[in-house]
């Protein structure tokens, strides 16, 4: 599938869907007179972005298509490439399932840098910077969570 159509689709779609979210959030979601920010203002937040962003990206991929004109461009997909895309995302999924069940198990924090150092391992991230920025942010957010918050993770 072209970028064209896949830019088109996709627009919709995400057009479509936030117009139902905004009817629907009123029917859904009561109102609340205790505060000034009610339960509502959060998803009416996220379904006028989702508007506005498909909208743009509607507009500039109908305007890109009419400066393009109507000539379809092919573009030869090597396969090989491609497969390793998928994998890649199956070994991905794999590793979040995996997380899903070492959470419990044994906890956040090592399960955590376990599942993000599998992930920078699949993507062949090479640099020591990227494992410890990781492991720092995984770190941060145990502290914040248990300390500042005081919620204890598993």
């Amino acid at each position: 599938m072209s970028d064209y159509k896949k830019n088109l689709v996709s627009s919709l779609i995400f057009l479509v869907l936030g117009i139902a979210l905004i009817i629907f959030i009123p029917i859904t979601i009561p109102l609340s007179e205790a505060t000034v920010i009610g339960p509502r203002a959060f998803p009416y937040f996220i379904s006028t972005a989702m508007i506005l962003l498909s909208a743009v990206l509607l507009i500039s991929t109908l305007l890109q298509r009419g400066k393009q004109g109507f000539r379809e461009e092919k573009t030869e997909e090597k396969e090989p490439r491609y497969l390793q895309n998928e994998l890649r995302a199956l070994a991905l999924i794999g590793i979040t399932l995996l997380y899903i069940i070492l959470f419990d198990k044994i906890g956040y924090f090592f399960s955590t840098l376990l599942v993000s150092t599998l992930m920078l391992l699949l993507f062949r991230v090479k640099k020591i910077w990227y494992y410890l920025i990781v492991y720092a942010v995984g770190a941060g957010v145990y502290f914040a969570f248990t300390k500042l918050l005081f919620v204890t993770l598993p």
